[in-house]
C-alpha cells in the first residue's frame, strides 16, 4: 500500500510528501483505513458506513449521527457520510452512466 509508513517505493514517498504539504489537496481512495492516519492524512473524508458501530466510529462518524441511520441507509447504494473537521453530513452519491 502506498500509505504504509515504511514503504520505500518512490510513489509512496511522493504521496507521503504531498499529504504533508498543506498547499496541496490530495484526493485518494482506500479499501480500508488501516494505514491512514486520521485526521492528519484525511481531514475531509467520505465514508460509506459499514454497519459496525465500532468501525464506523473509528473512521470518524459521530455516534449521534450513527444512531440516526436506518437499515435502509446502510442498504442504499451510494449512501455515505461526509466528515469535515467539526461537522458530519449524510449524503447520497449518484452515478450516471
Amino acid at each position: 500500500s502506498l500509505l504504509e509508513p515504511f514503504n520505500s517505493d518512490e510513489k509512496s514517498k511522493e504521496l507521503q510528501c504531498k499529504l504533508k504539504d498543506t498547499k496541496t489537496t490530495v484526493i485518494f481512495c482506500a479499501q480500508n483505513a488501516r494505514h491512514i492516519r486520521i485526521p492528519e492524512q484525511a481531514p475531509v473524508r467520505i465514508i460509506f458506513p459499514t454497519g459496525d458501530a465500532a468501525t464506523d466510529s473509528m473512521l470518524g462518524i459521530p455516534n449521534d449521527l450513527l444512531k440516526t441511520l436506518s437499515v435502509e441507509d446502510y442498504q442504499t447504494p451510494g449512501r455515505c457520510i461526509m466528515v469535515i473537521p467539526g461537522k458530519a453530513n449524510l449524503l447520497q452519491i449518484l452515478s450516471f452512466t
